[in-house]
């Protein structure tokens, strides 16, 4: 026990305490967790503020911030069945994807995603 928590406590807030105990370990985890470099059915692109990886299993294109290590591939964004992207292939290398609307900086450039439809024709 750290002595923020030691204060929390004596001041009668034990429900803070844990809550800051939670919260700096999903820190020290996060801060344990190397982003791995990218490999087989891995490819990293440029995101709209800043790097992303995308990676192939299966049938599915999933998407990753590498600005936070939440997973040796960075924080997962949102997953894509392969079929439905290429679906709207043509309008997608147009304009993008817009992989969270409520986050500005979830979103895949055009230019982006054309270097991810080439990548999942490689992947076969």
């Amino acid at each position: 026990m750290d002595n923020i928590q030691k204060v929390l406590i004596k001041a009668g807030r034990k429900d803070l305490a844990q809550e800051y105990y939670t919260k700096i370990a999903l820190v020290k985890k996060a801060a344990d967790i190397k982003i791995r470099p990218a490999g087989k059915g891995m490819l990293d692109i440029d995101g709209k503020d800043g790097p992303m990886r995308v990676v192939i299993k299966s049938k599915n294109v999933e998407f990753y911030d590498l600005r936070y290590p939440h997973t040796p591939d960075g924080q997962q964004i949102s997953s894509y069945y392969v079929k439905t992207l290429l679906k709207d292939e043509d309008e997608l290398k147009r304009r993008g994807l817009d992989l969270q609307g409520g986050v500005d900086s979830w979103k895949v450039p055009a230019n982006s995603m054309r270097k991810v439809f080439e990548f999942i024709k490689k992947q076969g």
